[in-house]
């Protein structure tokens, strides 16, 4: 079951099992559920909307939907990779792997207000240089303690904020279901002279795939290198009743089948 303040994410790669020597995880990392799942009050706010996300209020009330705000336990180490596991088999754990020209903080936790939108704490999303490309990829899937596998576990809807967005920075949010065909792409391109906060979100359906996101983050000269991603929520597909209600007859047939025999 899902309670308020305790809902929690996944992880996955691509499709495929892997095994990730480097990667820091983090066992049931708390999810914050509701209105206050993505933005809360009393935290930086969000500036504007990237394109084609759907409204911020619309995705944090879907059933099921929950976000990290706390990034204890990741660190950047030397893949920048970290995986969070839930230890509740109806949740996909998440892997979150940077690529690219990343500086080596990227993946590690932080702290700083100014760059947060839950007012705790963020993921660091750096560039190696102020014209740096940086890759940070969310894959969904399930980890076994070794080995990830992204060919289950995709998620109805994802969100996440994103900032200080500084002047001639874009991110580009660009959605895949499992067999690698993308859904939908998201862009924000700050070119108005300030720092932007920025929302991105998207619900693929009640029987939405949403395998895994890839966040490519570019600068010009003037762009900075620091930045961090925050509020990451995701939904879970649950069945609709009349699927529940044909698994549950499929179940007690098989049930009467077996007493027969």
């Amino acid at each position: 079951m899902l309670t308020k303040n305790t809902f929690c994410p996944a992880v996955l790669t691509i499709g495929l099992i892997a095994s990730f020597a480097h990667a820091a995880v983090v066992t049931d990392p708390g999810l914050v559920t509701g209105s206050g799942a993505i933005d809360p009050s009393g935290s930086r706010e969000v500036d504007t909307l990237a394109t084609n996300s759907m409204p911020k209020a619309t995705l944090t009330a879907l059933d099921g939907f929950g976000a990290v705000q706390i990034w204890s336990g990741v660190d950047s180490g030397s893949a920048g990779e970290n995986i969070l596991s839930f230890t509740d088999s109806s949740l996909p754990d998440v892997r979150l792997s940077f690529s690219g020209s990343r500086n080596g903080q990227a993946g590690g936790q932080i702290t700083n207000s100014s760059y947060v939108t839950s007012g705790e704490s963020g993921l660091r999303f750096y560039g190696s240089s102020a014209t740096a490309t940086v890759v940070l990829t969310i894959d969904f899937g399930s980890w076994d303690g070794s080995n990830f596998d992204g060919s289950v576990n995709a998620v109805r809807a994802v969100g996440f904020t994103h900032s200080p967005f500084y002047d001639g920075i874009t991110l580009v949010a660009e959605y895949f279901n499992a067999v690698g065909n993308s859904l939908v792409t998201q862009v924000y391109n700050n070119n108005t002279g300030s720092s932007k906060t920025v929302y991105y979100g998207y619900d693929a359906g009640p029987n939405g795939n949403i395998s895994y996101v890839v966040l490519t983050r570019t600068a010009t000269a003037n762009g900075s290198t620091a930045a961090s991603i925050d509020d990451l929520g995701f939904a879970i597909v649950i069945p609709e009743p009349a699927t529940l209600a044909l698994l549950a007859a499929g179940g007690m047939l098989m049930l009467t089948r077996r007493r027969k025999a």
